[in-house]
């Protein structure tokens, strides 16, 4: 989960890169919507998008970079698919990087992708049953709370308590 200052400092970051002033509104629906990423990813994230963008990104353009990484591509699953079918075969039990490739091999049947005679087609098959699973899991793991009800993993403190900690505007409203 990635703490408050973190995502301050990513956005600091953005908006000095982008030239693009921050209302503490805006933070605030920023940190909601990125707590359930971790600090590194996030990180990750920021660093990717100043290096292949002119513009301020939008939340969903963080989030797409940050949870990138965290599963295989459906190309590269299939390709660990191919791999145990060629080293253990249906006798074995498949062992994958993911749990998402074991489900999507789960739902096409292992025995029935060992014994196929056209892998094209199951191929086919895979990438459906992946990237349907692949999408269900990013919407799952969304975990959005606008506004001041917002919680977040640092002491379960309000988002803004913790701003006003953070952010000098806050700290002259509170005073």
């Amino acid at each position: 989960m990635a703490q408050l200052e973190t995502i301050h400092l990513a956005l600091l970051t953005l908006s000095a890169a982008y030239e693009h002033p921050l209302a503490e509104s805006t933070i605030l629906v920023y940190a909601g919507a990125l707590a359930d990423i971790s600090d590194e990813a996030l990180k990750q994230a920021v660093a990717a998008h100043l290096s292949l963008n002119i513009h301020f990104p939008r939340i969903a353009e963080l989030r797409n970079l940050a949870l990138a990484g965290e599963y295989p591509d459906p190309v590269e699953a299939w390709g660990e698919v191919v791999s145990q079918i060629r080293q253990i075969g249906f006798y074995g039990r498949p062992k994958f990087s993911s749990p998402l490739i074991h489900r999507a091999v789960e739902q096409l049947g292992w025995v029935i992708l060992c014994q196929s005679d056209n892998l094209v087609a199951e191929r086919s098959r895979f990438l459906q049953a992946y990237e349907t699973l692949l999408r269900r899991e990013k919407e799952r793991n969304v975990a959005f709370s606008p506004g001041e009800s917002l919680r977040l993993s640092t002491g379960m403190q309000p988002v803004q308590a913790v701003l006003q900690a953070h952010l000098p505007s806050a700290r002259k409203q509170g005073a």
